[in-house]
């Protein structure tokens, strides 16, 4: 990756800064302070050493942010599809002893 990436504008460094200060989730946090630390001139290398990010996952969160500013940070695991229902496997109903348990009787 090299040292300089490029920002869309979508907020100044001062505005960036504030929210980063304000922000009470962890994910959106770093997130917002390594635009932060890109706005205000630092290197992305230097941004995803300060925060233990690897050089690939900054620009992630560049391209999402250049896509839809403020809002393309956080956690988005929220939208992602999640998997597939595995056809064929049926399910005890709950409350059934499981007849598969590993535990052993405790008879000598």
């Amino acid at each position: 990756m090299g040292s300089k990436v490029h920002l869309v504008h979508h907020l100044g460094a001062d505005e960036l800064h504030r929210l980063y200060k304000a922000a009470t989730d962890a994910t959106e946090r770093t997130h917002l302070q390594i635009i932060w630390l890109l706005t205000s001139g630092r290197s992305a290398q230097f941004g995803a050493e300060v925060t233990g990010y690897t050089p690939r996952w900054v620009s992630v969160i560049v391209g999402r942010y250049n896509e839809a500013g403020v809002a393309g940070l956080g956690d988005q695991r929220q939208f992602n599809p999640g998997s597939q229902r595995m056809r064929g496997i049926r399910l005890p109903p709950q409350g059934t002893p499981d007849r598969c348990s590993t535990k052993t009787s405790d008879k000598a």
